[in-house]
């Protein structure tokens, strides 16, 4: 054979080797355009010297069993072989179609029906970590106190206008208020007929307000403290006496009822009985300024520093039973009415304004609008789909084979959560769209490779397409559900539902899409013929300029690493609030004037009260170290309270004591009574008098003065009032640790300082708990985000890694060389983060795993076209040139898919949305750029991947 023969057997050979890659599409190219096309792919592919095509040609001869054995005719790509399941899928699917996508839309329908039963809770608590201290700490609180606070933000004119000068405390302000309180809390605000300053409570079960709290209310609370106090001196003398075997002690003890008995008739008789109501100004400013600062400051406050209160704060704390809709809309038609109802009020006239919020509030904004934001914004995000498909295809019928499967995929997934009742966060919200273009993307893939097949119908086609691209697509959504299923891999519940979601979502996705695309397709008759462009251009510079690609990708990835340091972690609460929300601006409020907002709780367990026939007495020393904590000691060595850490207000029962009095001048028994104990004025609180050295160790009977009196004093309050700091066994109390709305800098911080204060110092005999609250909450969560956010992405790795292994035929090279890319584009979340100033927080802990799920697909659609035309230089070229325009055209789809997030007016999600979409572009550049280099890299420097 000459050398020119010799040489064109070789071009041939080559030719063949090529058009043995094409689809079956191609035709063969004459023998001049074949010459042309030979040099092309030298090029490429880097075949520069004659020796190389000498080698190929020498590989090529050894192969074949005579060397002059006929060419190989040069034909088409083999038929794809029809795979039993497509076949068998397709014709059930198809052989009615009405009746398949009837049967989906039934379903479809009542699964409608489960959404409206979802479950949304956006409160704080759900985020806590299932098994942490603070969960268990907090479920504790529960059992005898309400953690459900509403907020009502009061303010007068004064407040913006510092001409007008209405005072809070103003008696016709606090008419509102005391109205406000009534309406809501009619079982605790209203005293019994005819019993002055007897007031009843029901903890709620009637009325739902556990407690209430505010300058009314504690104004209400001292003007009637003696019609109760006479009571409790009588009723505890009784007790006292009953128990006291020394006759000098019982007969102290009973002339003590006398003189109270008396006091109080002669109370009665003259009308000087307090009445739980709002009294004359002169008393309502007395009680003022007989109030201590510590409790003042937590219901008033002046704002603009004109000397007068403009400001103030109604607090109830309602059941947990109640639902939170219920509880809010019978406050606001409370504000609504009180001009109207109020006597005296002329066309309904206010001195106040009144705004709701607090946690409530604020939690059921979250949860209402969640919903509400997801309706405004899922037709948006289908449009754009739709128009999207449409701009590509040119054909209304591929939008409905693209989209329409999708669109019930996530009504499935939304239903089945409604009907599961599993408790939920507002971050299930963006299942819609990340469903919609992730779904929408199976679809898109399915429909070009349909409209690339040929066949004798539309049925036939769609058994090719899911006989090859099929595969791609399960694989990808097997992957992808994995990528989602390692979120479950956390104590975080509220991520572990949202992981638990989005592999239902695309599961369900993937379903709809085989069963109800074959049965569009076929019941439109779509015959629409697409013939894919090839990006040469992109498939010759990776594959001839891999290493300059590879050195990019690399430099990139160090430089996301190195500001890994500046990554933050935050929880900001307040982000998941739509930004419009009215509530939002009444808790903002409230945060930066009452330095509260972030309530958090401490559980002290002693002996808060000693019964007369008891040994101990130790009950008031239980309560110094209540005072201990929460004011600290001012000696020698300063021992620091919790009211001295930086932006932390703490109250406790002591503050009570130290705020009641029993009012002698209303009774001149009462003060004979104290004269002739030598106590002399009893104008004092109770925790003054509690603490006089002729009370606390009477020369006469001891400590059980003390002990009285400490007994009249929990006595002579309404049962809303202690019950909102002490158990009923007096076994437990509450101290209530108010801090502000801060970013997680400050809230640890503040945090730290709480628990130094409980740390560093001995309370025996008392046992002080940790903090529990929004703040604790918010520490412990944050505390766990880069673990969670780390364990979850190892897991998902490993088991993308791990089913890419299996599924390419046990080939852990392949595997491994197409995960590489989705840990590129991980490793630059530190650089997406840092670039756009967000911090990783509660919604974006979930980012890295969800861009593995999304990215893989990009990733595992160009290794299978490697695959189908052998793992080599020619077959990496024509897979780059012939997938990029499909990835290109996914990701645009998805991309417009998720742009309808943009008008969910809540900044957490369109922050976690944002950065999704720049993580998918870097996905698509890494399966365009990045995998073909690393293929390219390997095949060249003579590795081996089959």
């Amino acid at each position: 054979m000459s050398s020119d023969e010799e040489e064109e057997g070789i071009r041939s050979r080559i030719d063949r080797f090529f058009d043995g890659q094409a689809r079956k599409r191609d035709e063969l190219l004459d023998r001049e355009a074949m010459g042309k096309r030979f040099e092309e792919v030298k090029r490429s592919i880097a075949i520069s010297s004659p020796e190389s095509v000498k080698r190929l040609a020498r590989r090529q001869r050894e192969r074949s069993a005579a060397p002059e054995a006929e060419p190989v005719p040069e034909a088409s790509l083999p038929e794809v072989v029809i795979g039993p399941w497509s076949r068998g899928l397709v014709r059930i699917t198809t052989a009615q179609p009405p009746l398949t996508l009837g049967v989906m839309t039934v379903i479809m329908l009542i699964m409608l029906v489960g959404i409206g039963q979802t479950n949304v809770n956006g409160a704080m608590e759900v985020y806590l970590p299932r098994g942490s201290p603070e969960e268990a700490l907090l479920y504790e609180v529960r059992e005898d106190w309400s953690t459900d606070v509403i907020v009502i933000y009061v303010e007068t004119r004064n407040a913006y206008e510092m001409s007008d000068k209405t005072n809070i405390t103003e008696r016709r302000v606090l008419l509102e208020m005391d109205f406000v309180e009534r309406e809501l809390d009619f079982i605790g605000q209203i005293e019994e007929p005819g019993q002055p300053g007897v007031v009843p409570s029901d903890s709620g079960e009637i009325d739902n307000i556990v407690f209430s709290l505010s300058i009314s209310t504690i104004i209400k609370e001292l003007h009637s403290s003696n019609s109760r106090a006479y009571d409790a001196l009588i009723n505890n003398a009784d007790d006292w006496a009953a128990a006291e075997t020394d006759d000098l002690t019982r007969d102290a003890a009973l002339l003590a009822k006398q003189m109270a008995q008396a006091a109080k008739q002669l109370a009665v008789a003259t009308g000087t009985l307090g009445s739980y109501e709002i009294p004359s100004q002169s008393d309502i400013d007395g009680y003022t300024d007989d109030i201590p600062e510590s409790v003042l400051s937590k219901v008033i406050r002046d704002t603009n520093g004109d000397g007068i209160w403009d400001t103030g704060v109604m607090v109830f704390g309602i059941t947990s039973t109640v639902d939170p809709a219920i509880a809010i809309a019978a406050v606001q038609a409370a504000l609504d009415v009180r001009g109207d109802e109020l006597p005296n009020r002329p066309n309904g006239e206010t001195y106040s304004d009144m705004a709701l919020t607090g946690p409530v509030p604020v939690t059921q904004a979250i949860t209402e609008r969640s919903f509400q934001e997801f309706w405004n914004v899922f037709p948006i995000g289908v449009v754009l789909c739709a128009l999207m498909i449409f701009a590509l295809h040119k054909r209304i019928r591929a939008v409905l084979i693209a989209g329409v499967p999708t669109l019930y995929g996530i009504f499935f997934t939304y239903g089945i959560i409604g009907w599961w009742g599993r408790e939920v966060t507002p971050t299930i919200i963006a299942l819609g769209p990340i469903l919609m273009a992730l779904g929408v993307a199976y679809g898109l893939h399915l429909t070009n490779r349909f409209t690339e097949e040929k066949g004798a119908d539309a049925r036939e086609r769609m058994m090719r397409a899911l006989s090859t691209t099929g595969r791609a697509i399960v694989l990808s959504a097997v992957t992808t559900m994995i990528g989602f299923g390692s979120l479950m891999y956390t104590n975080l519940d509220p991520v572990f539902t949202v992981g638990f979601s989005l592999t239902m979502g695309i599961f369900f996705c993937l379903l709809t899409t085989f069963i109800m695309a074959p049965a569009i397709a076929v019941w439109t008759d779509y015959d629409y013929h697409k013939t894919e462009g090839e990006w040469r251009m992109l498939a010759k510079v990776v594959t001839e300029h891999n290493r300059p690609v590879l050195v990019v990708m690399l430099v990139l990835m160090l430089l996301s690493l190195g500001v890994l340091p500046m990554l933050e972690t935050n929880i900001d609460y307040l982000e998941m609030v739509p930004n419009d929300e009215p509530t939002l601006v009444g808790i903002v409020k409230y945060s930066e004037n009452f330095n509260a907002g972030a309530l958090g709780m401490i559980i002290v367990r002693g002996d808060f009260r000693n019964a007369f026939d008891e040994t101990n007495d130790d009950a008031v020393d239980h309560l110094d170290q209540i005072d201990l904590l929460v004011t600290g000691e001012r000696d020698n060595t300063t021992r620091a309270g919790l009211n001295d850490v930086p932006n932390v207000n703490a109250i406790a029962i002591t503050d009570l004591m130290k705020t009641v009095k029993v009012q002698t001048n209303q009774s001149a028994t009462v003060s004979d009574l104290f004269d002739l104990l030598g106590l002399g004025s009893f104008e004092r609180s109770f925790w003054e008098i509690l603490h006089d050295p002729r009370v606390a160790n009477n020369p006469a009977v001891g400590r059980d003065f003390q002990k009285y009196l400490l007994n009249v004093f929990y006595d002579s309050l309404t049962d809303e009032a202690l019950g909102m700091l002490m158990n009923e066994g007096y076994s437990k109390t509450l101290v209530y640790v108010d801090m502000p709305l801060m970013d997680i800098r400050g809230m640890e911080a503040a945090v730290t300082g709480v628990n130094a204060v409980r740390d560093d110092w001995d309370y025996a005999p008392v046992k002080v708990s940790a903090l529990t609250g929004v703040a604790a909450i918010g520490t412990s969560v944050n505390a766990q985000l880069i673990t969670s956010q780390l364990q979850t992405l190892a897991i998902c790795l490993i088991l993308v890694f791990a089913i890419l292994t299996l599924t390419f035929g046990r080939n852990w090279k392949l595997g491994l060389v197409t995960t590489i890319p989705v840990v590129w584009v991980v490793s630059l979340e530190p650089l997406t983060f840092v670039a756009l100033g967000q911090s990783l927080s509660l919604v974006t802990v979930m980012i890295g795993s969800i861009v593995i799920g999304v990215g893989i697909d990009f990733s595992i659609h160009v290794t299978q076209r490697v695959i189908e035309g052998g793992v080599n230089l020619p077959s990496v070229y024509r897979a780059t040139a012939r997938t990029a325009q499909t990835l290109g055209e996914a990701t645009l789809v998805t991309l417009f898919g998720l742009m309808a997030a943009f008008a969910i007016n809540i900044s957490a999600l369109w922050w976690f949305v944002f950065i999704i979409m720049v993580l998918l572009l870097a996905s698509m550049i890494a399966a365009m750029f990045l995998l073909p280099a690393l293929y390219a890299t390997i095949i060249k420097a003579g590795g081996t991947l089959s």
